[in-house]
């Protein structure tokens, strides 16, 4: 139990944290008219939150088990699984006891004590639990923002679905963004304790900066699609492909020289046909039509 007792902390004070930052999002984008009536969506605040910290903080290597010393549930010592979420309430692990192979025993879920879970993988005591596996630091890009579900229409917040027709505008407002929150809780210790609203404010211009930084990239990300577009109809149309032509004879164009130069080169295949084919001279076709004929001139 001790030992997990340091992942339980740090997962109370994030999960708290996160779910300040949710309800100002929620503010923001105009689905609640102030923090103050968060208690409208909790159910949709807590599940986030939960959500937002698997995915950003929670490291599998580090929230696996084995259930052991379990007693009266001998069928559940040996098993092996993965924890999803600390319940306060409770003060239980909410786990997921993995299946077998042979599906002979099925995955379910279910919530245990932690004094029943032995750890797979021990966090070295030289390391600084608050900022190893717990930072988003040690989890891919890709978590660096994560997008939030849209709220559900409930009765509790029908009243305020007019505010905000919920389109898909609020996609770019309904954001986590890890690098933003961690920035808070530098600055804030515990930022959802904060007094006249200061951590309030404070995120509120961090977010008005990246999401105008959000716009401008996709600004220009629409202005090169622009370019990519109209250089490939122009490239198309450049190099249309011949079958697609309208059927006409091709003309062939060859370059012009200059009067002399063809004369010159008339010139000059004129006297190599005389230098292969020589012309005879007069009396020599004369003598030639003679004997053609049968008639003889001799000459004495």
């Amino acid at each position: 139990m001790q030992y997990w007792s340091q992942f339980i902390n740090h997962e109370i004070r994030t999960v708290k944290g996160i779910k300040w930052y949710i309800s100002n999002v929620l503010v923001r984008c105009g689905f609640i008219a102030s923090i103050d009536e968060v208690a409208k969506c909790k159910n949709y605040v807590d599940h986030e939150a939960v959500r937002i910290y698997q995915s950003c903080y929670q490291d599998t290597k580090y929230s696996s088990f084995t259930i052991k010393d379990y007693e009266g549930h001998d069928n559940l010592n040996g098993l092996t699984g993965v924890i999803s979420s600390y319940d306060c309430v409770r003060h239980q692990y909410n786990i997921i006891i993995k299946g077998n192979q042979d599906q002979s025993q099925p995955e379910y879920r279910c919530a245990l004590s932690p004094g029943v879970l032995e750890p797979t993988n021990l966090l070295r005591k030289e390391l600084n639990w608050s900022t190893y596996h717990l930072s988003r630091g040690s989890k891919n890009n890709e978590s660096k923002v994560i997008q939030l579900n849209t709220p559900p229409e409930t009765p509790e917040n029908e009243s305020m679905l007019p505010i905000t027709n919920l389109s898909t505008d609020l996609q770019s407002v309904l954001k986590f963004r890890c690098d933003t929150f961690e920035l808070m809780r530098r600055r804030f210790p515990h930022p959802e304790q904060t007094s006249n609203g200061v951590s309030d404010k404070s995120l509120m211009k961090e977010l008005d900066r990246e999401e105008n930084a959000d716009e401008v990239a996709l600004d220009v990300l629409n202005i090169d699609r622009m370019k990519h577009s109209d250089a490939y109809v122009s490239m198309t149309m450049r190099h249309i492909h011949r079958q697609d032509q309208p059927k006409r004879k091709r003309l062939r164009t060859h370059e012009t020289c200059s009067t002399a130069m063809r004369i010159d080169q008339i010139n000059a295949v004129r006297q190599a046909q005389r230098a292969f084919n020589p012309v005879p001279s007069r009396d020599i076709q004369r003598q030639g039509a003679q004997m053609a004929t049968g008639k003889h001139d001799f000459i004495i």
